[in-house]
């Protein structure tokens, strides 16, 4: 079966979050899916990660990070965002919160910036004003945000939970303020040594 949802290009933010929820359901049992955009379509298998996928990636304060050393150890909280992206700079304070909860029970907490090597020196600073105290990874090409974002789209900003397994607990996009409730459900449902 072939889902189809079209959208006028001038609502494409908008249109986007709702044929992602719209297409979610498909996308999940593995099925095709078509997206058209104006005169422009989007096709392809749908997929879902259900494990973490290892990678390294350089740090924002230096260094270089790898999730392969964290999968199998320790929970993992990824979430994809830019600096452009209102409603990542939205849901950031709220991940804040959380990491400083459940980062001393043994949580890992990792941004994924997807923020040209241009917008450096504003990622630095929108990390500094938001007052985020996780590590940032930097993913200019969005080669990280591609392993793990679903079928073709590569939305963000997008949240992942991985347990200390590195199996998929939680997966969302598209933030809408509240949507952080569900995912401090999701991280105080984990057992803690």
């Amino acid at each position: 079966m072939l889902f189809t949802v079209r959208a006028k290009p001038d609502k494409t933010l908008v249109q986007a979050s709702i044929s992602e929820k719209v297409l979610g359901h498909a996308k999940k049992r593995g099925q095709n899916y078509k997206l058209v955009w104006g005169k422009r379509a989007t096709t392809g298998a749908s997929s879902s990660v259900e494990q973490a996928v290892p990678f390294k990636a350089p740090l924002l304060a230096g260094g270089e990070l790898d999730v392969g050393a964290v999968i199998g150890n320790r929970p993992l909280v990824l979430v994809f965002f830019a600096t452009w992206c209102k409603p990542c700079l939205q849901e950031a304070p709220h991940i804040q919160a959380l990491y400083r909860k459940y980062s001393p029970k043994g949580v890992v907490f990792l941004g994924v910036s997807i923020d040209k090597p241009e917008a450096r020196d504003k990622l630095r600073t929108d990390v500094r004003k938001l007052g985020l105290h996780y590590p940032v990874a930097l993913d200019p090409d969005s080669s990280v945000l591609g392993k793990y974002a679903t079928g073709k789209s590569k939305g963000i900003p997008l949240t992942l939970v991985f347990a200390e397994s590195g199996k998929l607990l939680y997966q969302h996009g598209n933030y809408q303020p509240g949507d952080e409730v569900e995912l401090g459900r999701v991280l105080g449902s984990l057992r803690f040594d």
